[in-house]
């Protein structure tokens, strides 16, 4: 959610009704609304530092990406870089065509070595 912009599958919603994340912001006791990684970050997006500290407990517009569900973000993502999703199943087709290719030639000389025949 950090690299994209975006907070939860259709918005910040989303994290009122998971289990998961109710009850761990619940035995936090810090009155968590949203993760960090929904907040409009400072530095590094990967350490989630928000710019705003008070944004996990009351989230705005101004300080985080409530509004912006990642399904919408993703689908036009992958929508813009559909040739390139393309390529990556092709090639990714490819390499498991050979990989079977591969595995029959090593069965087969697997097999044929099993009918020689060694005389002491």
């Amino acid at each position: 959610m950090a690299q994209i912009s975006c907070c939860g599958v259709d918005g910040y919603q989303d994290f009122r009704t998971a289990r998961h994340f109710v009850q761990k912001s619940g035995a936090e006791g810090l009155g968590r609304q949203i993760p960090e990684s929904c907040c409009i970050l400072s530095g590094d997006p990967l350490l989630l530092h928000p710019e705003d500290p008070s944004c996990i407990i009351s989230p705005t517009h101004a300080n985080s990406y409530l509004a912006s569900g990642c399904y919408n973000k993703f689908s036009n993502m992958v929508n813009e870089n559909v040739d390139m999703v393309i390529g990556m199943v092709v090639v990714l087709a490819a390499t498991q065509v050979l990989a079977i290719i591969f595995s029959f030639c090593l069965c087969r000389a697997v097999g044929e070595e099993g009918d020689y025949h060694y005389k002491y």
